[in-house]
């Protein structure tokens, strides 16, 4: 059982201890808080934690609710299905291909199961065929391939899609060069395939197959995306069943009729993030989606520059995309540099000058800034848990490792908004002009 799993079971604790952190911020916050009808212009600033109460409410309510079951229906053994594994990369980073070909090598051996990496006919092209391991199809998208709208990533999906003649019963897992998929979650998604009502899936993603933590900052960073997983997007897949948060490029699994009814050409293809997009197309064509068990492991980016320009390839890409929700999220993640401001702003400011806070308003903000900070701290410990299974330590070992993983995550918290805020900030001042493509070696 997957430490996600184990995780999943024990939901109520999640909601002892937000509730208690809260209540204990509450406590150190009441004696500037008052009952009163008392307004001073330092509630202005303070009002600024209410932005993220969307995404803090939908993160806490995917941590708390359980496990939904649903009835799986059986496939008829006379349509058999066939699982395409594709792995996207430039070719620019061997050793990522390599290190996976090598965890993955298994999946070469599985039948019904077609593992391909996908690539663009590039200056790489040729050392990439001399590190590909038999049993791996390569698949070059040339140059001369001609799309309506389809750009960047998209274009070469869309080859993909119509070089192996996608089948609408058949289903594709999408890959990012350095996804692992070990084989307890390949399981999980056979399951999912044959046994599963949805034609849309997708897991948890770990962020600690390689160099974990050897950049700590980064890793921190990362941390978020973890329980962003297990809170809104969880949600999204084991109870609201609509991509209203969109999809992850990476451990997606999707079925081949939904590919080919919408395809990776369709009229937003040309945007900087193609799995929102098409997230965003399942949804206005009432594709339903659902959850896998199990988790891929993948690798922080190398440097805080790479950091900024995929942060800023997906702030953009959502912010562009001609859909509500797409432009709520960007304009939620858009506050969180007012919010991070003001935080700052607030814990210079008191230190001189003393104004009653209405209550309301230091309720509301101790629960945004309670959830803000749990969702990094309990990322890395899902992934520090996950990662010293995989060391197979003892338990000493994994106790005094996590601890010490959340120390330097503790040392690291006050710099990684800000970080998120320069990000924001960047992405409006200057915005990308092509696809970044970020090495993770």
């Amino acid at each position: 059982m997957s430490i996600i799993d184990s995780v999943h079971r024990h939901t109520w604790v999640h909601f002892v201890f937000l509730l208690g952190c809260v209540a204990l911020a509450l406590f150190l916050e009441w004696p500037t808080s008052t009952t009163e009808r008392e307004w001073n212009w330092s509630c202005v600033y303070k009002l600024a934690w209410v932005f993220p109460l969307p995404y803090t409410v939908l993160t806490f309510l995917g941590l708390l609710v359980p496990e939904r079951k649903h009835q799986a229906n059986a496939l008829d053994p006379e349509h058999a299905r066939t699982l395409h594994v594709c792995t996207v990369t430039k070719g620019a980073n061997l050793e990522a291909v390599q290190r996976v070909q090598k965890e993955m090598a298994y999946l070469t051996k599985q039948p019904n199961i077609r593992w391909t990496i996908l690539t663009d006919e590039n200056e790489f092209t040729d050392n990439l065929r001399k590190v590909i391991i038999p049993g791996v199809h390569l698949c070059v998208t040339p140059k001369s391939f001609v799309t309506k709208t389809a750009k960047y990533k998209s274009r070469a999906l869309e080859y993909f899609r119509q070089h192996i003649q996608l089948k609408d019963l058949d289903f594709v897992l999408h890959m990012d060069e350095e996804s692992i998929l070990d084989q307890e979650t390949l399981g999980s998604c056979l399951q999912f395939v044959h046994k599963n009502n949805f034609p849309i899936g997708q897991g948890v993603i770990l962020y600690n197959s390689h160099n974990y933590f050897k950049n700590w900052l980064l890793t921190v960073l990362d941390a978020i995306r973890v329980t962003d997983d297990l809170g809104r997007y969880r949600f999204q897949y084991n109870w609201a069943h609509v991509p209203f948060v969109g999809f992850h490029g990476s451990f997606l699994l999707i079925r081949g009729d939904v590919e080919n009814k919408i395809t990776w050409d369709h009229d937003n293809s040309a945007n900087l993030t193609e799995d929102f997009a098409f997230a965003m197309k399942c949804w206005e064509l009432g594709y339903r989606c659902g959850a896998i068990g199990g988790v891929v492991r993948e690798v922080s980016p190398n440097n805080l520059f790479d950091f900024v320009k995929q942060r800023r390839r997906w702030f953009i890409g959502i912010l562009t995309l001609p859909y509500w929700t797409a432009k709520c999220w960007a304009l939620l993640w858009m506050l969180g540099v007012l919010t991070i401001s003001a935080t700052y702003f607030h814990l210079l400011f008191s230190i001189f000058y003393f104004y009653p806070t209405p209550i309301w308003i230091s309720a509301v903000s101790a629960f945004s800034f309670v959830v803000s900070i749990f969702v990094y701290a309990y990322g890395i410990l899902i992934q520090s848990l996950d990662w010293c299974r995989l060391q197979q330590m003892s338990v000493w070992q994994t106790v005094a490792k996590t601890g010490w993983h959340l120390v330097l995550g503790t040392i690291c918290f006050p710099f990684c908004p800000l970080v998120e805020s320069f990000c924001i900030v960047y992405s409006l001042l200057c915005r990308p002009k092509q696809f970044d493509v970020i090495n993770k070696a």
